[in-house]
């Protein structure tokens, strides 16, 4: 099962770091990052409601800098 979600994108922005999570505190989460304005997160299991949530990061030499905060929790019920 495949789910979509489009990302607002700025110009200094050159990736995001979603979260992902069956409960709502984000205990036993996942990780990935993209850097594109969309991404498909694989391998959810249907009848389930999950939360996702992002954050913008930029490049500051080679390091990735993170902004400070999440976005809002996206609750999303797989199909």
């Amino acid at each position: 099962v495949r789910r979509q979600r489009q990302m607002c994108i700025r110009d200094s922005v050159k990736g995001y770091l979603v979260q992902y999570s069956l409960k709502k505190n984000f205990k036993n989460s996942k990780k990935l990052t993209t850097a594109k304005k969309s991404v498909a997160i694989k391998k959810l299991k249907s009848g389930k409601t999950y939360y996702i949530r992002f954050k913008a990061y930029t490049l500051d030499g080679k390091k990735k800098a993170y902004s400070k905060n999440w976005s809002k929790v996206m609750k999303v019920k797989i199909k």
